[in-house]
């Protein structure tokens, strides 16, 4: 892919996933002001949907949603990219990412070469009750999605209860599975 070619994100994700014979753009939409593309898989045995919202110009948002992640594809729905995610020796900054060589590359990669990281599921008496999202590959910094809806009083009352008759096990995902990248 010749990766000057394009004049914007749109430009680009639609040459990028297109090139790659993998996706086709299914659905293209808004959400206030923000519009938003939907990308599936050509297999349809891979169920990863990739979504990506615009603000503007500017990149705000990028998903990818699996029925297998259920707790990463939560996650994902309070995340944005910030001006500065992916300059050197710079924080946030305005939301949303510009169009420009150290964006483009930073993205480029990630399309190019999957997810990393990990989703611990928990399942309580084979109930999904909490999700572990796990970023790096060192497992050490992690986001816990819960399922269950239980009040400030459920939670304390279930600190006390005797849980022995639970069964709690946990099933392990690594993200690279739902989405291992389009680098042939």
């Amino acid at each position: 892919m010749s990766i000057n070619k394009e004049e914007n994100w749109k430009s680009f994700f639609k040459d990028k996933l297109k090139e790659s014979n993998l996706y086709c753009r299914i659905d293209h939409g808004k959400h206030g002001d923000t519009d938003i593309e939907e990308y599936i898989s050509i297999n349809q045995n891979e169920k990863t949907k990739i979504k990506i919202g615009y603000l503007g110009d500017k990149l705000i948002w990028m998903h990818f949603e699996n029925p297998k992640t259920i707790g990463f594809t939560k996650q994902q729905e309070i995340e944005y990219f910030y001006a500065n995610d992916f300059t050197e020796n710079e924080s946030y900054g305005n939301p949303g990412l510009e169009f420009n060589e150290i964006n483009k590359n930073a993205i480029n990669n990630q399309l190019d070469n999957g997810l990393k990281g990990t989703e611990v599921q928990f399942y309580k008496n084979g109930k999904l009750f909490k999700s572990k999202i796990y970023i790096d590959e060192q497992d050490e910094y992690s986001t816990t999605i819960n399922f269950e809806k239980k009040t400030f009083w459920e939670n304390l009352k279930s600190l006390f209860k005797n849980s022995n008759n639970e069964i709690i096990t946990e099933k392990r995902i690594e993200l690279r599975e739902i989405f291992g990248g389009i680098k042939k």
